[in-house]
C-alpha cells in the first residue's frame, strides 16, 4: 500500500499429489516472513470445531441437509436425478443423509470425491492444507477471510433451479472426466502457465445458451466468485492496513480471474508486483 505494507498473495489449488510439499523457495521465503496466514476457511481442524462451536455446527447443518422435512426427492421432483445421486452416495458411504441431503451440498460432496478418486490426488495434499499445516507446527496466526456461515453458503444457498442444475452437471460427469479435469488443471498449475490457467478456471457462457441456463451462471458466478472476490479483497486491505505482513492463500479462480482479486487491487491503487 502507499504506506509501504506489504501483503504476499498466493493462488492455490485446493487438491494435490506429493509436489504441493516442494513449492518454490520464493513462496516459503514470502510464508516464513509473514506474521500471519489468511484462508479462505480453516479446515485444519474443522471436524474439531463442529463438536465444540454449536454456532458452526448448527450452520454447516444448514447449509447440507434440509430442516424443515423436505427431502431430496420431492425437493428434485425429478426421479432419475434423484436414483442417480442417491446411488452415488451409497456408494461413497453417505447412503443414511441421501435423502435430507440438499442438492448443492450433495454435488460438492460427488465432486468431491472424484476429485480423489487417483489414488495420488488428495485434498490433504492441496496447497491450502499444506499451507495450515505449516503455520500450524510454526504456531503462525491463522485467519478465516471469510465467515463459516458466508463460505457455507457460497457452496449450497442457491436458487431450487440452480441447484437442480449444479447437481446434474454432477452426477452427469463421467469419472474419467472428473479425474482428466483435475490432473490439466492441477498440472497447468505446477507450471504455472497464466494464460492457459485462466482459461481453464473462467467458466464460459455458451452464445445458444437459454434463458434459464443465463439465469443459473449468473447466480453461481455471483455467489460462487464474485460475492466472494469483494470478501477477499476488504480483508487483504484491512490486513496491509494493519500494519501485519500477512500471507494470503486462496484458490486460483479468484486471483487471477478477470475481474478478480489482483484487478480490484490494482484498480484501488495498490502496487501489485508478480514474484516470478
Amino acid at each position: 500500500d502507499k504506506e509501504g505494507h506489504t501483503a504476499y498473495l498466493l493462488g492455490t489449488i485446493h487438491t494435490g499429489d506429493n509436489r504441493t510439499a516442494y513449492l518454490p523457495q520464493s513462496i516459503y521465503d514470502a510464508f516464513n516472513a509473514s506474521d500471519a496466514l489468511a484462508v479462505e476457511s480453516n479446515l485444519l481442524d474443522f471436524e474439531k470445531r463442529l463438536e465444540s462451536d454449536e454456532a458452526l455446527s448448527q450452520a454447516y447443518s444448514a447449509s447440507m441437509f434440509f430442516t424443515d422435512g423436505t427431502t431430496l426427492e420431492s425437493f428434485l421432483e425429478y426421479p432419475d436425478l434423484y436414483k442417480r445421486t442417491e446411488g452415488l452416495l451409497f456408494a461413497m458411504g453417505y447412503g443414511l443423509y441421501s435423502n435430507s441431503m440438499k442438492p448443492s451440498a450433495a454435488a460438492s460432496v460427488i465432486e468431491s470425491w472424484y476429485a480423489d478418486l487417483f489414488s495420488q490426488f488428495s485434498s490433504d495434499k492441496g496447497v491450502d492444507m499444506r499451507l495450515l499445516k505449516l503455520a500450524d507446527e510454526g504456531k503462525k496466526k491463522i485467519y478465516e477471510i471469510e465467515k463459516p456461515k458466508d463460505h457455507f453458503d457460497a457452496l449450497t444457498d442457491y436458487s431450487r433451479e440452480t441447484q437442480v442444475q449444479i447437481l446434474e452437471e454432477a452426477t452427469d460427469m463421467k469419472k474419467a472426466d472428473s479425474v482428466y479435469s483435475t490432473l490439466y488443471l492441477f498440472e497447468l498449475w505446477c507450471q504455472g502457465n497464466e494464460k492457459l490457467l485462466r482459461e481453464a478456471v473462467t467458466p464460459v457462457l455458451s452464445e445458444n445458451a437459454t434463458p434459464e441456463e443465463k439465469a443459473y451462471f449468473e447466480e453461481y458466478m455471483e455467489k460462487m466468485i464474485t460475492k466472494r472476490d469483494k470478501v477477499m479483497v476488504k480483508g487483504i486491505k484491512s490486513y496491509l492496513s494493519s500494519g501485519e505482513t500477512v500471507f494470503v492463500a486462496v484458490g486460483l479462480a479468484h486471483v487471477i480471474g478477470e475481474g478478480g482479486i489482483i484487478d480490484q487491487l490494482k484498480e484501488a491503487g495498490y502496487t501489485v508486483t508478480l514474484v516470478r
